[in-house]
């Protein structure tokens, strides 16, 4: 079906490590979409409540689409050394070889995956790269609270005015503010951000340089770059 070079598993295995199933087991799953038109592969993930995904140049002979487990799928690559992997789907199975390993893993219908959801008609955006993006909630962060039945004191809040963007966090105890006026942005508001989707994108450590989208409508954010 595809074969794909192994040199950013470590990128597929944080995708894996975002899958859990506290809401509906199907979130223990990776959903795997292979296009043979555009030769890429995409790897997503979601614990219910937030969707993580990349794409990846591949050889694909056909297109294809499967959930695998993502525990399996991450200790699957853990164990193979060589350069690049190849996955085909038969009678309900992934096979993956690589090298001389042959393994097998189930496959379920990419069907049963949940879609993923999108901001619809974005009000607000900032464009930075992933260097920055970093700087502007990881300085923050300390003070965000967790756990605390007052969700809201859970996330950082990041408002936007013209091209002025404050990013303010507080756990009840401490405050932390910081205000950026070097970033490109577009619309204005207020907005509650979750530190656990910045952490998600940094987790696949992208290039510094690589740039990013940050998108908010009414209900949430999205975090967008070349290939996720």
């Amino acid at each position: 079906m595809f074969t794909f070079p192994l040199d950013q598993k470590s990128r597929i295995q944080s995708i894996c490590s975002h899958a859990t199933s506290k809401i509906n087991p199907i979130f223990e799953q990776v959903l795997i979409e292979a296009d043979a038109c555009a030769n890429m592969i995409r790897f997503s993930a979601s614990n219910g409540s937030q969707f993580n995904s990349f794409k990846l140049e591949a050889m694909v002979s056909e297109s294809c689409s499967f959930t695998l487990s993502a525990k399996r799928l991450a200790t699957v690559l853990s164990a193979l050394d060589a350069d690049t992997a190849k996955f085909e789907v038969k009678d309900g199975m992934a096979i993956i070889k690589s090298g001389k390993s042959r393994l097998k893993s189930p496959a379920s219908p990419a069907s049963d995956y949940p879609d993923a959801p999108t901001v619809i008609e974005s009000q607000a955006s900032i464009i930075c790269n992933i260097s920055e993006l970093s700087a502007l909630f990881n300085t923050a962060a300390y003070a965000v609270a967790k756990g605390d039945v007052r969700t809201y004191l859970c996330h950082v809040n990041v408002s936007i005015e013209a091209q002025t963007v404050k990013v303010c966090a507080t756990d009840g105890h401490r405050l932390s503010q910081l205000t950026h006026e070097n970033l490109t942005c577009s619309g204005n508001g207020s907005y509650l951000v979750p530190t656990s989707l910045i952490s998600a994108v940094l987790a696949q450590s992208l290039p510094p340089e690589t740039q990013v989208v940050i998108s908010f409508d009414e209900q949430r954010a999205s975090i967008t770059s070349s290939d996720t």
